[in-house]
């Protein structure tokens, strides 16, 4: 008997014990696709790509970060920081020899980010195009349940008013997008679609809430199961596992504490005057 093929936007559903609605997307399935693996199978629409730009200021030293040896292909060397990527290298692209001409001498930080994310530079304190992420979020996430997701790893207020210093990522000028540094929100707003700020309540109740997301969704995944060959069983386990695994992890995660602002030094105090010191005998 052929398999029906299944939605793509297909996501587990369930009820937790606070009554809040949740869902569990899946990864992509085998099932979801045609027998080339290129398409989606219900629709035969090309499968959309990923785009993932994760930005670290000063985060690498140029000497070690740089292939000793450039070319196509095979053709060129892991820098010593790009090492631990060697199983990756035939997926790798390093680009280098390129310059940021839009860095203004005197204000690098503001204007090297938006440099850097818009490929244009800043009017006032805006930045005056959207980023690369927004740019390629237009084109690829139709039908998506988020547009795009920002999510950083270190909060860090800034100390100067430029929104390129607040983030890497801008839906046009004066329109910035604020990372999300919590993991619990996060997770929160990916298999619930409430938000701490916005739903202040449904957050208490969840992160009181014993039972977990995928107890909740148990019933629609085991019928779910019946429906899937042997490797998506096993892919949709191990993809289930790792939610399981973030979750309990965030059990035990202590929450974010907004950000302090850098403040300046703390001004010296009136040096003492210096004692003649008596020479060794």
């Amino acid at each position: 008997m052929a398999i029906k093929p299944l939605d793509r936007r297909t996501v587990l559903k369930g009820v937790l014990a606070t009554g809040a609605a949740v869902t569990v997307p899946l990864p992509l399935l085998q099932i979801m696709l045609n027998g080339n693996g290129t398409a989606y199978a219900q629709t035969m629409t090309p499968v959309s790509p990923l785009f993932v730009n994760w930005f670290f200021g000063n985060g690498s030293l140029p000497g070690k970060w740089k292939p000793t040896k450039t070319g196509t292909g095979a053709n060129w060397d892991l820098s010593p920081q790009l090492q631990p990527m060697a199983a990756l290298k035939s997926y790798l692209t390093v680009i280098s020899g390129l310059t940021n001409n839009i860095v203004a001498p005197g204000n690098e930080h503001p204007t090297g980010s938006a440099g850097a994310t818009t490929g244009a530079g800043l009017n006032g304190n805006a930045v005056k195009l959207p980023s690369i992420d927004q740019v390629v979020a237009g084109l690829i996430s139709a039908g998506a349940p988020f547009k795009s997701l920002e999510v950083g790893v270190t909060p860090a207020t800034p100390n100067g008013a430029p929104d390129s210093l607040a983030t890497v990522s801008h839906k046009g000028p004066n329109a910035k997008n604020i990372a999300e540094y919590d993991p619990k929100a996060v997770f929160t707003r990916l298999f619930t679609g409430a938000t701490t700020t916005t739903m202040p309540d449904q957050a208490t109740k969840l992160a009181n809430v014993r039972k977990s997301v995928l107890d909740a969704v148990l019933a629609d995944g085991a019928s779910l199961q019946k429906k899937l060959g042997a490797a998506d069983k096993q892919r949709v386990e191990q993809y289930l596992q790792s939610v399981r695994d973030i979750e309990a992890r965030l059990v035990t995660t202590p929450p974010t504490m907004p950000p302090t602002m850098c403040t300046g030094p703390t001004a010296p105090t009136t040096p003492r005057t210096p004692r003649a010191r008596p020479h060794p005998r």
